[in-house]
Formats: C-alpha cells, sequence, structure tokens
C-alpha cells in the first residue's frame, strides 16, 4: 500500500485548518492540535516548516498564534506537501539515484502515475478544501 507520510497529511489538515479563519483570527499551537489530534510537538515542528516556506506567519503575545501567510485560494494541497515532505514521486526514478534508470521499462509507469498525482494535488487548493470543510460542518449543525 502507498501512503504519504503523516507530517503531510497533518500539514494539509493544519492548512486546512488555519484557511478557515478567513478574518485573520491567530490559533496558537495548541488550539490547531487539539482541533486536528495531533500532538502539540509535533503540530510545532510541522508549523516551523510551514512557517518557513512562506506557508504561516506567527505572530507572538497576547491574542498571537498562526496564520496563513497566503491566499488559501491560491495555495495547492502540492505546495503544502512539497513543504514538508519534499518532491511529490511514487519511486526515485532518477538516472542519479538509480543504475538502471535510462533502460528500466517500469520508469514510465511510475513517472505518468507521478504526473497524474502531482496534477491533482496542484489543482486542490487549501481554499477549496476550507470551504468543502465549512459546508460539511454547516450540513452538521442542520441534522
Amino acid at each position: 500500500m502507498l501512503n504519504l507520510p503523516t507530517s503531510a497529511r497533518y500539514a494539509v489538515r493544519i492548512m486546512v485548518f488555519l484557511a478557515q479563519s478567513s478574518d485573520g483570527t491567530s490559533q496558537t499551537k495548541k488550539e490547531i492540535a487539539g482541533a486536528e489530534g495531533i500532538s502539540v510537538l509535533y503540530t510545532g515542528q510541522i508549523l516551523l516548516k510551514l512557517k518557513k516556506a512562506g506557508l504561516v506567519n506567527s505572530r507572538r503575545g497576547p491574542g498571537g498564534g498562526f496564520v496563513v501567510a497566503r491566499n488559501p485560494g491560491t495555495m495547492t494541497v502540492g505546495d503544502v506537501l512539497r513543504t514538508v515532505d519534499g518532491p511529490i514521486r511514487l519511486a526515485p526514478c532518477d538516472e542519479d539515484q538509480c543504475s538502471r534508470g535510462a533502460m528500466c521499462v517500469t520508469r514510465r509507469v511510475w513517472d505518468r502515475a507521478t504526473s497524474a498525482l502531482e496534477g491533482i494535488m496542484n489543482a486542490t487548493t487549501i481554499g477549496e478544501l476550507a470551504d468543502e470543510t465549512k459546508k460539511n460542518q454547516a450540513f452538521a449543525f442542520q441534522i
């Protein structure tokens, strides 16, 4: 089974959570961790990577915390995944890393699958996911 690393999945969840605060309200590391069911320590490690890449900003002092640094409608899931986990690849099919790279017949399959996956991740924005989450929450309150 192929799985995205936990850090990548959590990073996307953290960004969606922050994007739901479109009024610019900051969220503390503890609030984010509690809302997403992630340890505070792990949340902090992910937030550090996201901040270093310019995807989130932090504010100190009373009312401080974290906010999205860019418009969630222009920030893609692919941006977040690459920030936390590096390039999106299903297999390390690179001639520099594999002596069979130039003659491997399966490389074409892995490259096509990677391209398809990248296409989906780059076409899905954090803003879309935040909007969908808000709609799902509103629907749940109606029931």
